[in-house]
């Protein structure tokens, strides 16, 4: 399969995308048909209908997820934020590690080492404990590991299930169930 884009300013152009070399340009693909591409060392966002959403040679951008991706500036080091599909940084880089929005939340590692948990508006939910390790959300629950159990919480980081050792405990009064592989 192939795809035809338009000219998308600034000299910068997704041409058609047939073979292997075009394909490793592009990036990631959201739900709404929006491409990240990635020619000459810049980022654009496409839409599959050839319009273009931005042009950015100054960022590293990592695939859309709930309308906002990880990107970080070009340069050694740099912490990374959160830019919508305007290509504007929403949330300001301040992270060493970002992963990308699951159930409206991101894991995030911040300056200090820790691990915490943001909304899109870029405010703490949850900022993990010392000995604490924290996983990405899947369909609407995360595990933390902590040094003596395992905990399911929800996105109101409530615990729904605890682990200790071999034993599982269902922790919580919705009847939803949590099986541990």
């Amino acid at each position: 399969p192939s795809a035809d884009f338009s000219d998308l300013g600034d000299g910068f152009r997704v041409h058609e995308i047939q073979a292997d070399a075009d394909m490793a340009n592009i990036r990631s693909i959201n739900a709404d048909g929006v491409l990240s591409v990635c020619r000459d060392d810049s980022y654009q966002l496409v839409s599959l209908d050839g319009a273009g959403k931005f042009r950015r040679g100054d960022i590293y951008v990592r695939a859309f997820s709930e309308g906002m991706a990880v990107a970080r500036y070009k340069a050694d080091g740099a912490p990374a934020g959160y830019i919508d599909t305007g290509g504007e940084f929403v949330i300001p880089p301040q992270f060493t590690e970002a992963d990308n929005f699951s159930s409206g939340l991101a894991l995030v590692r911040l300056q200090d080492g820790r691990q915490a948990f943001i909304r899109k508006d870029g405010s703490y939910a949850y900022i993990a404990e010392d000995g604490e390790y924290l996983y990405d959300f899947q369909n609407g629950f995360c595990r933390a590991r902590f040094p003596d159990c395992t905990r399911i919480f929800d996105t109101d980081f409530r615990t729904v299930a605890v682990q200790y050792g071999g034993a599982l405990d269902i922790a919580d009064a919705t009847d939803r169930y949590v099986v541990l592989v």
